[in-house]
This record gives structure tokens, sequence and C-alpha cells, in this order.
């Protein structure tokens, strides 16, 4: 009997991970608007999933770079994003 590879986890559904990603992170930065926020998130998320090779990570780190991101903004004169 020839071992076999191990099941990877599933892949998230982008337009619900993206979603879910965003509205986490509105609550996060009040003062920045909820579309500006999901660019942000579909952006990296979608330059991530490209680049990926272990899908199931992609949602976590999109939504640390994600972070980053907006907070970025919030340096750049947004207001009301954290400093």
């Amino acid at each position: 009997m020839e071992p076999t590879e191990p099941e990877g986890l599933p892949e998230p559904d982008p337009d619900e991970a993206v979603g879910v990603i965003a509205d986490g992170l509105a609550g996060e930065f009040p003062g920045v608007d909820g579309p500006t926020i999901t660019a942000v998130v579909r952006e990296v998320y979608d330059e991530l999933r490209e680049q990926s090779k272990i899908p199931a990570f992609v949602g976590v780190l999109a939504e640390r770079l994600a972070r980053d991101r907006i907070a970025a903004l919030g340096s750049d004169g947004v207001d009301g994003a954290p400093d």
C-alpha cells in the first residue's frame, strides 16, 4: 500500500475572507471609510493568494499586511486612523 499525501486545508472563499477581514479592520479604523478598507484588503489578499503555496494562511497574512497599510494611510493624514 502506497503512502498518501495528507489532504491540505480547503481554500477559503476569497470574497467571504475579504469581507470578514474588512469588517474586523473597520472596527479598528473607524475614521477610514469602508470602501477604502475593503479595497486595501482585496488588493493585499489577491497579491498573497497569487504567491501563496499554502492558501489556508492567506487570510491571516492579508489581515496583518492590510492593517499595516491602513495604518500607514493614517500616518499620511487619513482622519481617525490610529498612529
